[in-house]
């Protein structure tokens, strides 16, 4: 049974979220593409519109300014306000991108070994603040990567990456919406 939506930016964002969601939440929850930023936002009202379902709107900051992030998310909180019935949404900010959360100290050796080269610090810089474009600039297309980074996650390590921002706060929410419980 379909507890709540998740409506993410793009493929990337539904990988990442697809592997360390814990399994019985992907399960509990129908996870949609929404095509970017603004099909993101467009599909979630809709869902809020016409749909008795809780959902979770979880999209990129594409910045590091808490002003600027503060300022999305009352955006994105009256935009989804003004569609819902019940109200019972919530919108997850990643900062900068939720490709970010890939590139914790931890994983440098796991990003060299997918590349096949050590990675100097400015470009491992790069990819803590701005995986897009670190992603952009390696050999071969940016879901390759990130499918093998996520591929090769520990159990430890998706654990981990449960405990970061957005996603600790997304497993909140989903729990507390889905029959599931978590």
């Amino acid at each position: 049974m379909t507890g709540a939506y998740v409506v993410t930016e793009g493929t990337d964002d539904l990988a990442i979220l697809k592997r360390v969601l814990p399994e019985q939440l992907v399960n509990d929850v129908k996870l949609y593409n929404g095509g970017g930023k603004y099909g993101a936002r467009s599909f979630a009202s809709s869902i809020l519109g016409v749909r008795e379902f809780p959902v979770a709107l979880v999209v990129d900051a594409d910045t590091e300014n808490e002003s600027l992030i503060r300022e999305q998310r009352n955006f994105l909180n009256e935009l989804l306000s003004n569609s819902s019935v019940s109200n019972r949404f919530e919108v997850f900010q990643a900062v900068p991108e939720l490709a970010a959360i890939l590139f914790r100290n931890e994983s440098r050796s796991l990003v060299e070994e997918i590349v096949g080269r050590k990675i100097t610090d400015e470009e491992w810089e790069t990819a803590r603040h701005a995986p897009g474009r670190f992603l952009k600039s390696m050999p071969g297309t940016r879901f390759p990567i990130i499918s093998e980074m996520l591929a090769n996650l520990t159990s430890d390590q998706i654990r981990a990456l449960q405990e970061q921002s957005p996603i600790k706060e997304l497993i909140q929410f989903l729990s507390g919406v889905t029959n599931g419980n978590n």
